[in-house]
């Protein structure tokens, strides 16, 4: 991937997350090249700014960049672990079908809905409440939903028109 789509992929997030402080990554180029585009777009912010006081303020909380060594993916083990699992939902969802961009953006975005709504832990130690904590409450608030989708499976193939 490119640096440019890299920082595209980031604008795209701190647009549906907030601002960003920190960013663990792995050293592929796209990333390093994204850590330098970044860099040389916040110098040049920083010089155009550097008489606004509030604007400089906030150019200072800038985002962080942690990179795992080069070569050692065992080192990013967690977020590793949430791209094999991310992968793994979207091979399930995908299969062998071919997508126009429109669906095929529609399936991550339910993929990424799945992985937010995994438990990280439970709200009360009552054994009845079976309410967990999930990411979702963090990104948004509340526990994640989703349009509920008719079961196509007892259709075959060649019947089935694209779906809304």
């Amino acid at each position: 991937m490119p640096a440019a789509a890299c920082v595209n992929s980031l604008r795209r997030f701190v647009s549906r997350v907030g601002r960003v402080r920190v960013i663990h990554c792995d050293n592929s180029t796209s990333f390093v090249g994204a850590f330098r585009e970044i860099k040389e777009m916040r110098q040049q912010l920083v010089q155009q700014l550097k008489s606004n006081k509030w604007a400089n303020e906030c150019l200072k909380k800038g985002i962080e960049f942690q990179f795992i060594p080069p070569r050692a993916p065992h080192c990013g083990g967690l977020w590793e672990a949430a791209v094999k699992s991310f992968k793994h939902h979207l091979v399930r969802i995908i299969g062998s079908s071919p997508y126009h961009f429109d669906d095929f953006r529609t399936t991550v975005a339910q993929a990424e809905s799945i992985m937010n709504s995994r438990p990280l832990t439970p709200l009360s130690n009552h054994p009845e409440d079976l309410s967990v904590l999930t990411p979702a409450h963090f990104l948004l608030g509340e526990p994640a939903i989703w349009l509920p989708k008719p079961d196509y499976s007892s259709i075959p193939a060649s019947r089935r028109h694209s779906e809304p």
